[in-house]
């Protein structure tokens, strides 16, 4: 945000950078690399082939990409599919098919790519042929929009050369043959003579590979993809080197291994002869034949040795009042550690006396916290910590237990198959709700069922059922290897509530048009005159609130049914994609009054014929023409060629899609003019009005449903009026933590409001918002503070109710600042947030303040009044404050540096969806009774049938392997 004084070196050099930059010049001394794809052959139509995108070198190291690949010729080919290397934690792509996709991926570390490596493999794209002929394989890279850039975040200078690709003819000349690869991980760099490393071959485009160890031993030639153990006996410092070898020529790669002396005991040399035995889960894998590569290796005696002591130990650290935990490692002769945090959450294998670890319980209570330390010899010990939050803070610790092995090492290169082992964690962190961390070991793909029909590909994820039941949960992991599967069983049980009748009153009631067996509105219902979104559809499912040719959401965004909602790169934020003739969508809309309505619908139409959409209801109709807008990505409004009547009160609106290849992003209904001729017949009778109030009270907070028999009155959960921003990659759960640079896309006056263009911090993002690094603090904060800017935040609230926020903030002026928190742009604040002196813009502090939430999507707005000020977070937890805390540290969750997405499913026509409970109520056994609201029988007279809405959960864009477009 805006610069006022930090020093004025500072303020000149980024003055400077911003000259350069707006300039669109190179920055002195920038590096130049080559982004390219090569060129490749299809033999026939209907074949793929793959295709992998490769930077040439990698002077400065690497963090981030965005790039876009186009097939310039799409009547030739379309891309299906991408994949990413795993060390890209975070990998993102745009729908798929299509002739481009958008690609993005950032190494969260910036440890993985060295200063100097070549040949980096960056994605792998999936062709297929759909007709004969040649098509360009274009690479975009243009700042600010695509960029790569280098480990201190700064955008490299990119060569883009064309590729090429042939379907049905060959190729002339040859096709290149891509170079190899060399890539590899080490479980352990570091330990005690004799040391067992095991090396896993990770190279790409290889025919061979071969290792020299460093201490004057060299493997022969290998097949690629194996595991290579070896014993080094003796002291000092190695280089272990990878060539990776093809047809283009070799590549190297390089691992320092460092070995300390042995201890002083007299070894015992016994020569013997290694067996393999591949360790087999016990699941039902597809089991490949294995063939093991035995290379030239000069044998060395086999050495027993008993390891020194393996010590587990750890420390917890607690604030009185507060959720948060600390955990710091104090393990001894570890090579990795992990820890259970005895709430279903358990982190992978790390490296010993790492960071701190920052972990935030959704619950207070009383924790059991186990670390299990591992050797590098395979020794384990476990230490347990057991520890209460949330009050006087308790913090109890058992005794270490260690399970004592003599490892017998030696020297053998063999290839050791890894089938994939499919392990995930499962926790409760919100009504009738799961939460899964995949900790699948080998797996290079995971698929789970979640046993209601919902199936995903996420690694983590939080996922709401419907309605009571058993569920069987299955995950699948696979690799080469084959396939293993794991289940769990999670039950969601039902009690039955209590009842209550009063006494029928009696009324007039006017006639209302009937909703459709099972159908009601979504966000809705809308009102006539005004404007409809086109992903808010009614509920009720295929044949009834819609139809869909094919099942799944392609779009894979805001719902999940069969209708394929995708991101539109324009303020409304969502639009209906992948339509095909004969398709429809319905609405439930609310006229003012009888009349007859004119339609206007905004749609993108690429191909150069025109094409028809039909909106009716009832009896009535009216045609809309669409003519070419040039692109999927160009949005016109269209006008009905005549008006549709509609009737007071509800109506349903069908718009009926009379060919293929359309966008859909909202239609409008204008002011309606009366009929010239009227005719009403009208009987007056007086009908008794019931109504019929549903309690369901157990352990947990009381659920309360109300239903009227008289037309419902009902509540659009997504706010009206207000610029429509989009989450930043997920949207953020309350309670939960918030990351100050996490506020939405959308830009300037959509999302955020910033006094100047770009980002003075340079860290993150490009847009106006100035993100920069706390050493001090160890995260990303909001920094160069002016008077009058404003953040968005979309946020998912779970129950309605007192909540507290913690804001993270610094201030280093002698006055008091402020941070007003809002919702949907209202006047009237939530909270305003003193920010008191806290000595300089790098001295953090925790300030508390209590707010009233209501459930559900909302956008959550932060103003700044005064300028200087600094925010690094928010956590929001239930609960009323107890005041400031002045905190110190870093309270984030670092288990794992994944978002997590949330699953909504279709909702059963026969489940009553607008009740909002508190959390937990969802265990794994033993079973603890969860409540499901019945509709009761109304035996009194009836005229009017209540229609029940349902609560709008709106799903945030997805993660990890689930198609996003960027």
């Amino acid at each position: 945000m805006n610069i006022l004084s930090r020093t004025e070196i500072r303020r000149s050099a980024l003055l400077l950078a911003l000259i350069l930059l707006s300039g669109c010049l190179l920055i002195p001394g920038a590096f130049a690399v080559t982004v390219s794809t090569g060129t490749y052959q299809i033999d026939a139509v209907g074949n793929t082939t793959t295709i992998p995108i490769m930077m040439d070198q990698a002077p400065n190291g690497f963090a981030y990409y965005k790039i876009q690949i186009s097939l310039t010729n799409p009547d030739v080919a379309t891309i299906t599919d991408c994949s990413f290397p795993t060390w890209l934690g975070l990998n993102l792509n745009t729908a798929l098919p299509d002739k481009s996709v958008v690609i993005r991926g950032g190494d969260l570390t910036k440890a993985h790519v060295k200063a100097g490596d070549t040949n980096i493999l960056l994605a792998t794209l999936t062709v297929q042929g759909t007709a004969v002929g040649t098509t360009p394989i274009t690479v975009t890279v243009s700042p600010p929009t695509y960029v790569v850039q280098d480990k201190d975040v700064v955008n490299y200078a990119v060569t883009t050369p064309a590729g090429q690709l042939t379907v049905g003819t060959p190729v002339t000349p040859t096709p290149t043959v891509q170079p190899p690869v060399a890539d590899f991980s080490v479980d352990t760099t570091n330990g005690t003579a004799p040391m067992t490393v095991h090396i896993t071959d990770k190279s790409v485009n290889a025919t061979t590979i071969k290792y020299s160890l460093g201490d004057g031993t060299s493997t022969g030639s290998l097949s690629p993809g194996g595991v290579t153990p070896y014993t080094y006996v003796a002291a000092g410092t190695f280089t272990l080197t990878q060539t990776a070898t093809n047809a283009a020529g070799s590549t190297n790669k390089t691992v320092t291994i460092t070995v300390l002396g042995a201890p002083t005991t007299t070894p015992t040399v016994t020569p013997t002869t290694p067996t393999v035995t591949p360790t087999t889960p016990t699941v039902t894998p597809t089991t490949p034949t294995v063939t093991p590569t035995t290379p030239t290796v000069t044998p060395t005696p086999t050495v027993t040795v008993t390891p020194g002591t393996l010590i587990a130990d750890f420390q917890v650290a607690t604030t009185p009042g507060s959720n948060l935990v600390k955990i710091t490692d104090k393990s001894t002769n570890a090579s990795t550690i992990r820890y259970n945090l005895g709430d279903g959450v358990s982190t992978k294998n790390m490296p010993p006396n790492g960071p701190v670890l920052s972990y935030y319980y959704i619950t207070a209570n009383t924790y059991t916290i186990t670390q299990t330390a591992v050797s590098a010899t395979g020794q384990t010990a476990t230490k347990q910590v057991t520890v209460t939050v949330g009050g006087a803070p308790t913090i109890t610790t058992t005794t270490t237990t260690t399970t004592t092995a003599t490892t017998t090492v030696t020297p053998t290169v063999t290839v050791t198959p890894g089938y994939p082992v499919p392990d995930f964690a499962l926790t409760t962190p919100s009504s009738m709700g799961i939460q899964i961390v995949d900790n699948s070991v080998n797996a290079t793909s995971v698929k789970y069922d979640l046993g209601d029909g919902t199936t995903t590909k996420l690694t983590q994820f939080r996922y709401t059922y419907w309605q009571a039941g058993t569920y069987t949960i299955t995950l699948t992991a696979t690799n080469a290897m084959g396939s293993s599967v794991k289940t769990v069983q999670v039950t969601v049980p039902a009690t039955v509530p209590t009842t209550t009748t009063p006494t029928p009153t009696v009324t007039v009631t006017s006639t209302v048009t009937a909703t459709p067996s099972g159908q009601q509105p979504y966000n809705g219902p809308h009102n006539a005159p005004g404007k409809v979104e086109a992903e808010d559809y009614d509920l009720g499912g295929n044949n009834v609130a819609y139809y869909d040719t094919t099942s799944g959401n392609a779009g894979g965004l805001y719902r999940h049914d069969d209708v394929d909602i995708e991101i539109e790169d324009g303020p409304s934020g969502y639009d209906v994609g992948y339509i095909i003739g004969g398709e429809y969508l319905t609405y439930s809309v609310d006229a003012a009054a009888d009349g007859d309505y004119p339609i206007t619908l905004k749609v993108a139409n690429p191909d150069a014929a025109a094409k028809t959409v039909t909106v009716s209801t009832g009896g009535a109709s009216t045609s809309v023409s669409i003519s070419s807008t040039g692109s999927f990505d160009t949005y016109n409004s269209f006008n009905s060629a005549g008006t549709l009547h509609l009737e007071q009160g509800r109506n349903i609106v069908k718009v009926d899609f009379g060919a293929s290849r359309m966008n859909f992003d909202y239609f409008t209904i204008g002011t309606g003019s009366q009929p010239t001729t009227t005719v009403t017949t009208t009987a007056t009778t007086a009908q008794p009005t019931t109504t019929v109030t549903t309690t369901a009270t157990t352990a947990q907070p009381t659920v309360t449903t109300t239903a009227t028999t008289t037309q419902p009155t009902t509540t659009t959960v997504q706010p009206t009026g207000t610029p429509l921003s989009t989450p930043y990659y997920m949207i953020s759960m309350v309670p939960g933590h918030i990351e100050s640079y996490s506020y939405d896309n959308g830009g300037e006056g959509v999302a955020y409001h910033d006094t100047t263009t770009a980002n003075l911090g340079g860290k993150l993002r490009s847009d106006g918002v100035d993100i920069e690094y706390s050493q001090s603090d160890a995260g990303y904060n909001i920094g160069y503070v002016a008077a009058g800017e404003w953040l968005i935040y979309s946020v998912q609230i779970d129950t309605a109710g007192t909540y507290t926020a913690a804001i993270r903030a610094s201030n280093p002026d002698s006055t008091d600042k402020h941070i007003v928190l809002s919702l949907e742009g209202s006047s009237t604040p939530l909270a305003t947030v003193t920010v008191p002196p806290t000595g300089s813009f790098d001295t953090y502090q925790t300030i508390t303040t209590t707010v009233q939430l209501p459930a559900g999507r909302h956008w959550l707005k932060l103003s700044f009044p005064e300028s200087r000020v600094n925010l690094r977070f928010m956590d929001i937890t239930r609960g009323a404050s107890t005041g400031p805390i002045a905190a110190t540290g870093t309270p984030t969750l670092l288990v794992s540096t994944t978002p997590v997405e949330t699953i909504v499913p279709t909702t059963p026509a026969s489940v009553i969806d607008s009740i909002t409970t508190a959390t937990p109520l969802v265990t794994i056994s033993p079973v603890i009774t969860t409540p499901v609201i019945t509709t009761p029988v109304i035996t009194t007279p009836v005229i009017t049938t209540p229609v029940i809405t349902q609560a709008a959960v709106i799903t945030p864009e997805a993660e990890n392997n689930t198609s996003v477009k960027v």
